[in-house]
C-alpha cells in the first residue's frame, strides 16, 4: 500500500532558527527521560569544568555519527574523553587501552587553564579535530590556540597537540566552529575566523577579524546553503552583563536576550541551538540545587520574533521522568537541541559528587525532547496586504464562496489527497494583475506551500498510522484466538475450590526495558512487543535503553492498570483471553482517538507539522499498513514477529494459571514429585545448564482425568512451547513464574 509523500521545499519556513524541528533518526513522539551510565577513565570526580568545555561534533560527513567531548581533571595535567552519541568511549586510532582518553600535552608547553573547547571535522579530508584556547604555562604563561587530530593513527605514543601561532599577539579567549571555520576571540575582546586548513599549516590566509562587540559567549549558524552566523555577546549593563545576539559582523543589530546575565553558561551545538546551563555542584546544597537549564527559541532573531528563554521540559509528562527530575538538575551536557545529558540527584541526601567507585561511570539521566513538546512555532500571522493575499488563495484553493476565505482551518479535516491537490493548483497560481503587492503575495504563497506540502506528509503518516493499528488489533486478536485454543481444558478437569486468585496480568506501569514484575504483564507485553516492520518505533535512543511503546498506545495506555479474576481455569482461561483482548481493543481504539487528536494538534503547529513531515519523507518514521483482510489466519509478513510476540505474552501470563512443574537442580538432594494416582500429567524431562555451571531437570505439570495420567487433558503444552515455538527450558522453567504444585489437587 502506498502513501503520499510531498516534495518539501528547499527551505521551510517553520524550521527557521529552530533545530528543534530537525528530522533526526532519535525523534520521539513524547519527551521522555531515562537513567544512563557515562564511562570514564580515572579516579576523577565531575567538576565545573567536566561540562562547561564540552564540545560536540558535526555528523560524520561518510557516517552520520556525531562524538563529543569532555574534560578530565584529576588535579594533574586536564585530559579528554570523546563519546559517540550512544555513549561509547571512543579511542585514538590505534590507542584502544585508554579507550576514550586523549592527552591535552603540547610539545614544548603545559597547559594548565581551558579557556574553551571545540569540534571540528575537515571537510577535506575527513579527519577530526579537537580545538581548545588554553592557557600554557611553560615555557612563558601565554594563551594559545592549539588542535590536535582524534583520528590520526599511531603506534605507540599518543600525539601532541600543535599550536597555531602564526604571528604574535593570537593569544584566544574563546574558541568555537561553524563547519570548516574556526571562530576565536583574543584577550582584546576583537573576534576572528579562520579556516581549519590554515590553522593546521599555521598559515594567515583566510584570518580576518569580524566586527563584534562585548565578550563573545558563542556563534551559531542559521544551517541554510551560505549559512549566516549569529554571535551571543555580554555586554556590560548596569554593573553587570546584558547578553545580546546579533549576526556576525553588525553588531549594530543587536537584541538583547537577558539583562543579569552570567558569564561562560551559554552551550552551542552543531545544529545550531543555543543552551544556558547554569550548573550548581555545591554538595551542601543538593537538596534544592540553583542550577538552571534553559533553550534559547528562536535560536535568533527571525520573522519578527526576538529570542527568550523557555523551559524546554515544560511540557513533559511527569510519568516519562524520574521523580523530582526538574527540581535536581546539577549540570548538563546539551548534545543537539532535543538531546542532552544531565547530571542529576534523584536521592540528594546520599548522593557524592567525589564517588568514584569501582564502577567508573557518571549516572546520568538523558532527556529527549518529543516533537509533540518541542518549543512551539507558531503558523505566520498576517495584516494588511498579506492578509488579504491571504484570503484570496484561499478563496481560490476552497473554490466555496467568498466567506471561504481561511484555507488553515480546513487542515485538521484535510486528508493527504485533498492537500496534495492544493499544493498542485497553488504552485500554478499567479498574482491576480489588481494585485499591487507582488511582495506580500509571494511571502504567503511561500508560506502556504511550505505548510500544505507538510500536510501531505503528515496526514499520509497519520493516516498509515491509524491503518497499522487497525491491522494490529486485527493480529492481536487472531493471536489471543490461538492462544485460547491452545489453553482450553475440557470441562471433565477437576475443578480448583480454592479461593479464587487475583492476577494483575495487565499493569501498564511496570513495562520496562529489561524487566518484568513477578506477575507477568500481559497488555503491556502486547504494547510492548517489537513493532511491525513498518511501524513507527516512538522509542528513546539505543543507549538509553528506553521504554519502547508501540506506536502511540503506549502513551495512553501506560497509566491504565487492569485486574482479572481466575478460578477456575478449566471453565474461565478462554473468557478471560476474551476479556483481554477486549480490553486491549478500547485501548487500540483509545489509539485511534489520540492519532487524530495528534494530527489536529500538527496542523495548529508550524514546527511540528514541519517536523512530522520531514520525518515521514525521510523514513524515520515509517508507517506501511499491509493488505490484510480481517479474519484471515494468513498473518502478513511485515507483522509475523508482532504476532509471535502477542502469542508468547499471553501465553506467558496464562500457561502459570493452567500448568504446574516439576524443577530441581541435579546433584542437590531436591524431591522429584511422579503424582502417581494423581489427575497430573508429566511430561517427558528436560536438562539444561545455566551460565554458572548448575544443572537443571524439569517438567511440565498439566491436567490429566483421575482414570488417565498418561495424557494431558487439552493441548499438549509441553510439544506447543518447546517444539512448536521452540521456546527455550530455562526461560519457560525459570522465568514464566509456574507454580511447583497443581493448583487443580492442591486441596484434596
Amino acid at each position: 500500500m502506498t502513501s503520499l509523500h510531498a516534495t518539501p521545499s528547499a527551505l521551510d519556513v517553520y524550521s527557521q532558527a529552530a533545530p528543534w524541528t530537525n528530522a533526526t533518526p532519535n525523534r520521539i513522539l513524547k519527551t521522555a527521560a531515562v537513567p544512563v551510565s557515562l564511562p570514564y577513565i580515572g579516579m576523577t570526580a565531575w567538576d565545573a569544568n567536566t561540562a562547561r568545555f564540552s564540545a560536540v561534533s558535526p555528523p560524520d560527513p561518510t557516517t552520520g555519527v556525531q562524538y563529543f567531548c569532555i574534560v578530565l581533571d584529576d588535579g594533574g595535567t586536564p585530559t579528554g574523553m570523546r563519546y559517540d552519541f550512544s555513549l561509547n568511549p571512543v579511542a585514538l586510532s590505534g590507542h584502544s587501552g585508554a579507550a576514550g582518553v586523549f592527552e591535552t600535552l603540547a610539545d614544548d608547553c603545559q597547559l594548565s587553564a581551558f579557556n574553551g573547547w571545540t569540534y571540528v571535522i575537515d571537510p577535506a579530508s575527513g579527519s577530526h579535530y579537537f580545538v581548545c584556547a588554553a592557557s600554557a604555562t611553560s615555557p612563558t604563561p601565554s594563551n594559545g590556540l592549539y588542535w590536535l587530530c582524534l583520528t590520526e593513527n599511531y603506534k605507540f605514543f599518543p600525539p601532541m597537540m600543535q599550536v597555531y601561532q602564526p604571528t604574535s599577539g593570537i593569544e584566544p579567549q574563546g574558541v568555537w566552529s561553524i563547519g570548516e571555520t574556526v571562530w576565536f576571540t583574543k584577550q582584546d575582546g576583537s573576534l576572528w575566523q579562520v579556516l581549519l586548513a590554515d590553522v593546521l599549516t599555521n598559515k594567515t590566509t583566510s584570518l580576518q577579524q569580524i566586527s563584534s562587540t562585548g565578550i563573545v559567549q558563542g556563534i551559531v549558524t542559521d544551517a541554510t546553503a551560505a549559512p549566516a552566523c549569529y554571535v551571543l555577546s555580554a555586554v556590560a549593563s548596569a554593573g553587570g552583563y546584558s547578553l545580546v545576539e546579533f549576526q556576525a559582523g553588525n553588531p549594530a543589530s543587536a537584541v538583547t536576550i537577558e539583562t543579569g546575565f552570567a558569564l561562560g553558561t551559554i552551550k552551542t551545538t552543531p545544529d545550531g541551538a543555543v543552551w544556558k546551563v547554569v550548573s550548581d555542584l555545591n554538595p551542601n546544597d543538593l537538596q534544592q540545587p540553583k542550577s538552571e537549564v534553559a533553550l534559547l527559541v528562536p535560536s535568533y532573531p527571525v520573522n519578527g520574533r526576538n529570542p527568550a528563554w523557555i523551559d524546554p521540559f515544560a511540557s513533559a509528562d511527569p510519568s516519562l521522568y524520574p521523580a523530582g527530575l526538574t527540581q535536581s538538575i546539577m549540570d548538563a551536557i546539551p548534545l543537539s537541541a532535543t538531546d542532552i545529558l544531565l547530571l542529576t540527584t534523584p536521592n540528594a541526601s546520599s548522593y557524592a559528587l567525589n564517588d568514584t567507585g569501582g564502577s567508573m561511570v557518571w549516572q546520568m539521566t538523558r532527556v529527549g525532547i518529543g516533537v509533540f513538546d518541542q518549543p512551539a512555532v507558531p503558523l505566520h500571522s498576517y495584516s494588511g496586504d498579506a492578509l488579504a493575499a491571504y484570503s484570496q488563495i484561499s478563496q481560490d484553493l476552497i473554490k466555496g464562496g467568498p466567506t471561504a476565505n481561511d484555507i488553515r482551518a480546513q487542515y485538521s479535516q484535510m486528508s493527504a489527497a485533498q492537500a496534495g491537490d492544493y499544493v498542485t493548483a497553488l504552485a500554478t497560481m499567479t498574482v491576480p494583475p489588481t494585485f499591487s503587492n507582488k511582495a506580500a503575495w509571494s511571502g504567503v504563497q511561500n508560506d502556504l506551500q511550505n505548510e500544505l506540502n507538510d500536510l501531505v506528509s503528515s496526514a499520509s503518516f497519520w493516516s498509515a498510522m491509524s491503518q497499522v493499528v487497525v491491522v494490529q488489533s486485527q493480529i492481536e486478536s487472531l493471536a489471543a484466538s490461538y492462544v485460547a485454543n491452545a489453553l482450553v481444558i475440557p470441562t471433565t478437569a477437576t475443578l480448583i475450590s480454592s479461593t479464587a486468585r487475583q492476577v494483575n496480568a495487565l499493569n501498564i506501569a511496570s513495562v520496562t526495558a529489561g524487566g518484568a514484575g513477578s506477575v507477568l504483564t500481559c497488555l503491556g507485553g502486547i504494547l510492548a512487543v517489537t513493532a511491525p516492520e513498518g511501524a513507527a518505533v516512538l522509542g528513546l535512543f539505543s543507549a538509553a535503553a528506553a521504554v519502547v511503546g508501540l506506536l502511540c498506545a503506549f502513551f495512553r495506555s501506560r497509566n491504565t492498570d487492569y485486574s482479572i479474576s481466575v478460578s477456575d481455569p478449566a471453565y474461565y482461561i478462554s473468557a478471560k483471553l476474551g476479556e483481554v483482548d477486549n480490553d486491549l481493543g478500547k485501548v487500540f481504539a483509545a489509539t485511534q482517538d489520540m492519532i487524530i487528536s495528534y494530527a489536529a494538534a500538527a496542523t495548529r503547529d508550524g514546527g511540528i507539522l514541519a517536523t512530522v513531515g520531514a520525518l515521514y519523507r525521510n523514513g524515520t518514521w515509517t508507517a506501511n499498513p499491509p493488505d490484510y483482510k480481517a479474519g484471515s489466519n494468513e498473518v502478513p509478513s511485515s507483522f509475523q514477529a508482532y504476532r509471535d510476540g502477542c502469542v508468547h505474552s499471553y501465553l506467558q501470563a496464562f500457561v502459570p494459571l493452567v500448568t504446574a512443574i516439576n524443577l530441581i537442580v541435579v546433584n542437590n538432594d531436591q524431591q522429584w514429585n511422579t503424582y502417581k494416582d494423581k489427575p497430573v500429567y508429566v511430561s517427558p524431562t528436560h536438562t539444561w545448564w545455566n551460565t554458572m555451571g548448575d544443572n537443571y531437570k524439569g517438567a511440565l505439570l498439566q491436567y490429566a482425568s483421575d482414570s488417565d495420567q498418561s495424557k494431558p487433558l487439552g493441548q499438549d503444552l509441553d510439544a506447543l512451547l518447546f517444539t512448536t515455538l521452540g521456546y527455550s527450558y530455562a526461560e519457560v522453567f525459570l522465568q514464566w513464574n509456574i507454580p511447583t504444585t497443581p493448583s487443580w489437587i492442591s486441596d484434596e
